[in-house]
C-alpha cells in the first residue's frame, strides 16, 4: 500500500510525497513497537502447535488480541501528539503542512494494524497462507481506487472519463485516509479466515469423538467370516464383559424359525499389551426356544453360534463384551477374530520445548510480552534510524525528502518479501523446535538455511533490478525531474545493502521462531546507531553528500546487522557435543 501511496502522491506533488513520507516514518516509528510485541506470537504459536498443543495455541491468539487493543489505544494518542512535534524537526514548512495532515489521517488505523499483526501470526503459524495473499492484493487494488477518489478529487474521475462528483483533492491526507480504510477491510478478511479456520477445528474435533478409539478401558471391533455352503454375515462389536447371543432362522427347517439366546459357554483365551486380570473365562449355559422343529443350542466363546460351535481367538487388553449376530442359511462355521490395542501416548518433557505449554498456561500475556517486547524495540531501533533519515533529507529540501521517499518504497518494496520469508522461517524454525527430540536443533538449522537462501535469491534479484533500470523504477513513482535526479544514486546504494537488509529480515525471523529475540534488539542498536548513524551524519553532513551519504550510512548499519544475526543463529542451532 506504501508503494500505491508513494506512486500516486509523486504524481500530485513533491511537497504533498514528502510529507506522506515524514509521516509515515512517525506513524510506524511509534506502531512498530506494539507490532513487534505482538510479532512475539510467532515465537510461541508455532512452537505451542509444533508441541501438539492446539489449545495453548489459540490462547496465545486472544491474549494477543487483547494485548492489541491494550497496546494500540495508547499508540494511537502517541500519533496524533506527534503532529505537534513535527515543525521542531527543521523540515521545510510545506512539506509540514502536508505530514499534519497525513499523520491524522492514519491515526485511526493503528488499533486494526494491531489486530491484523496478531491474525497473520495466527494464521501463517497454521499454514493459512491464501488469506494473507487474497487480502493483499484485495487491499492494494481497493487502496489504488481509494486513492484515485481521495487524493486527485474530481480530477482523477475526469481521468477515468468520469463525470465530476464534487470530490475534492486532499492530497496527503486522502492517501491517509485510504489506508486507513484499506488496514480495517484487510483486518475484517483476517478475522473471516480464522472464524473459517475455528469451525473446521471443530468440525474435525466432533469427527474425531465420534470415530471408535481404544483407550485404557479398551475397545475393540471383530470381524465374521463364514465358511459353509450358505453365505453367514455377522457383526462383532466389543466393551466390558463377555457375553454372546446368537440369533438365527433356519430356512431348511421349511418355515420353522429359531431364536436362540445363550450366556456363554466356552472360554476366552485372552493374551494383550495392556492390563488383564488373568485370562477372561465365561461359563454359563446355553438355552433355546424353538418355534417349530427347530431347536437351536450353542456354546459361545466371545462369539455367539448357531446351529453349530463357534470358536473365536480374542487378544484383549481389558474387559471385553462381545455381541455377535450371525444370520445363516445352512451349516455354518464362523470364525470371529477381535483384536483390541491399548495405546498410550507419553510426552517427555524437552528442554526447548516442555517450558511454551507449561508457561503459556494462564500466562499467555505474559509469555507475549516476555518474547514480543525485545522484537518491539528491535524494530523500534530498525525503522526508528530509516525514519531519522527521513527527517534529515527533509534538511536538505523538499526534492531530497521526496526522493529519500521513492527509494526507500522501492527499497521496501522488496524488503517486504524477505520479511514474508522471515516470518515464514519463523514459523518453520518453531515448529521444529516445538516437536522436540534430539534432532531438533539440526532440523531447525536446516530450516533456517533454507530460509535465507531463498530470501538471498529474491533479494539479489531486486539489486539487479536496482543497479540496471533506477531511474524506470523512480520514475514509475514520480514525474518531477529533480527528484529523479536524486533517487536515482539512492537506488544505486540501495542495491548494495540489498543481500544485507534481505539476511538480517530473515535471520532476525529465524531467532524468532527459536525464541531468541533480545540479540535482535541489541543487534540492530549497535549495527545502526553505533555504527550507521554516525557514518550518516558525517557522510551527509560533514562531507556534503546530503541524502546520499545518509544512505551510505544506512547500508553500514544494514551490513553489520546481518552479520550479528546469522552468527547468533548460526550458534544457537549447533549440535550438542
Amino acid at each position: 500500500m506504501g508503494a500505491v501511496d508513494t506512486a500516486l502522491l509523486g504524481h500530485y506533488s513533491a511537497s504533498a510525497l514528502a510529507g506522506a513520507g515524514v509521516g509515515t516514518g512517525v506513524v510506524f516509528a511509534i506502531s512498530c513497537v506494539g507490532m513487534g510485541t505482538l510479532l512475539g506470537l510467532d515465537s510461541l504459536v508455532p512452537r505451542a502447535l509444533g508441541a501438539g498443543d492446539e489449545a495453548g495455541a489459540h490462547r496465545a491468539y486472544t491474549a494477543g488480541l487483547r494485548l492489541a487493543v491494550t497496546i494500540g489505544v495508547p499508540a494511537t494518542l502517541l500519533v496524533l501528539a506527534a503532529r505537534w512535534l513535527l515543525p521542531f524537526f527543521g523540515a521545510e514548512q510545506t512539506v509540514v503542512a502536508q505530514a499534519d495532515p497525513y499523520i491524522l489521517g492514519r491515526a485511526a488505523g493503528v488499533v486494526p494494524f494491531l489486530l491484523g499483526v496478531a491474525m497473520r501470526s495466527y494464521l501463517a503459524a497454521h499454514g493459512k497462507t491464501r488469506p494473507l495473499v487474497l487480502a493483499v492484493v484485495g487491499g492494494n487494488v481497493l487502496n489504488l481506487a481509494l486513492d484515485g477518489l481521495l487524493i486527485f478529487g474530481d480530477r482523477g474521475l475526469a481521468r477515468l472519463g468520469l463525470p465530476p462528483l464534487g470530490l475534492p483533492a486532499l492530497g496527503a491526507m486522502g492517501a491517509a485516509a485510504a489506508t486507513t480504510l484499506v488496514q480495517t477491510a484487510t483486518t475484517l478478511m483476517y478475522a473471516a479466515a480464522i472464524v473459517r479456520l475455528r469451525r473446521s477445528q471443530r468440525a474435525a474435533e466432533r469427527t474425531g469423538t465420534d470415530a471408535a478409539t481404544v483407550t485404557d478401558s479398551g475397545s475393540a471391533a471383530g470381524s465374521g467370516t463364514a465358511a459353509g455352503s450358505d453365505s453367514a454375515a455377522g457383526s462383532d462389536s466389543a466393551a466390558g464383559s463377555d457375553s454372546g447371543t446368537a440369533a438365527g432362522s433356519d430356512s431348511a427347517a421349511g418355515s420353522d424359525s429359531a431364536a436362540g439366546s445363550g450366556s456363554a459357554a466356552g472360554s476366552d483365551s485372552a493374551a494383550g499389551s495392556g492390563s488383564a486380570a488373568g485370562s477372561d473365562s465365561a461359563a454359563g449355559s446355553g438355552s433355546g426356544t424353538a418355534a417349530g422343529s427347530a431347536t437351536a443350542t450353542g456354546s459361545d466363546s466371545a462369539a455367539g453360534s448357531a446351529t453349530g460351535s463357534d470358536s473365536a481367538t480374542a487378544t484383549v487388553t481389558d474387559t471385553v463384551t462381545v455381541t455377535d449376530t450371525v444370520t445363516v442359511t445352512d451349516t455354518v462355521t464362523v470364525t470371529d477374530t477381535v483384536t483390541v490395542t491399548d495405546t498410550v501416548t507419553a510426552t517427555v518433557p524437552d528442554s526447548d520445548s516442555d517450558t511454551v505449554t507449561a508457561r503459556l498456561a494462564g500466562n499467555e500475556r505474559a509469555e507475549i510480552l516476555r518474547h514480543g517486547l525485545p522484537i518491539g524495540l528491535h524494530l523500534l531501533a530498525e525503522i526508528g534510524v530509516f525514519a531519522a533519515a527521513g527527517v534529515l533529507a527533509a534538511h536538505f529540501g523538499a526534492a531530497a525528502a521526496a526522493a529519500h521517499s521513492v527509494a526507500i518504497t522501492l527499497a521496501s518494496f522488496t524488503f517486504s518479501a524477505a520479511v514474508g520469508i522471515g516470518s515464514a522461517t519463523a514459523v518453520r524454525v518453531g515448529l521444529a523446535i516445538g516437536a522436540g527430540g534430539p534432532a531438533r536443533h539440526a532440523e531447525a538449522r536446516r530450516r533456517g538455511a533454507v530460509g535465507l537462501a531463498l530470501g538471498l535469491g529474491v533479494m539479489t534479484l531486486g539489486a539487479l533490478t536496482f543497479l540496471l533500470a533506477p531511474r524506470w523504477l523512480a520514475g514509475a513513482l514520480t514525474d518531477r525531474p529533480d527528484v529523479l535526479d536524486i533517487a536515482e544514486p539512492l537506488l544505486w546504494i540501495a542495491a548494495l545493502f540489498q543481500l544485507s537488509d534481505g539476511a538480517q529480515a530473515v535471520a532476525a525471523g529465524a531467532l524468532r521462531g527459536a525464541g531468541e529475540n533480545r540479540i535482535t534488539l541489541w543487534a540492530n542498536v549497535i549495527g545502526h546507531y553505533v555504527i550507521g548513524l554516525p557514518i550518516s551524519l558525517a557522510l551527509g553532513f560533514g562531507a556534503g553528500l546530503g541524502a546520499l551519504g545518509i544512505w551510505l550510512g544506512l547500508s553500514a548499519g544494514l551490513t553489520v546487522t546481518a552479520a550479528i544475526l546469522i552468527v547468533r543463529f548460526w550458534r544457537l542451532t549447533a549440535p550438542a557435543e
